[in-house]
């Protein structure tokens, strides 16, 4: 199962993935077919070091339930700052993708042949 399976039909994904692990069917809600932490709006943080540390604090806290931290973390809106405030990511050059896609070549035909599926998307433009 690949990823463009998932974002083409999420139910189709979810029933194979259910009638594989042998378990009853879901059925999604459309909250759970909405988007989520997409990576369009990641931007590069302004002080990475910092937004680093701020990351494996938030994890250690939240890994220790510590409710009553991680209320006073949300109220001081620090993910904001540390995740949210920098500047966007440069679109991926055109020439660079299609290099990439050349030098992966040889690995998504192996694949093709291994899932008897075609992988054309992930294979350079002509």
């Amino acid at each position: 199962m690949l990823y463009e399976d998932l974002m083409a039909d999420p139910q189709a994904f979810v029933d194979r993935v259910c009638a594989f692990a042998d378990i009853p069917a879901i059925q999604l809600s459309p909250e759970q077919l909405a988007p989520v932490h997409s990576s369009e709006t990641s931007v590069i943080p302004r002080h990475p070091a910092w937004t680093r540390l701020g990351v494996s604090v938030g994890n250690w806290i939240y890994d220790h339930e510590w409710e009553a931290a991680v209320a006073v973390v949300k109220r001081l809106r620090l993910r904001r700052w540390f995740l949210e405030l920098g500047s966007r990511f440069p679109k991926l050059e055109r020439e660079v993708e299609h290099r990439m896609r050349r030098k992966l070549m040889a690995d998504i035909e192996a694949l093709e042949s291994i899932l008897g599926r075609d992988l054309g998307m992930w294979k350079p433009a002509p």
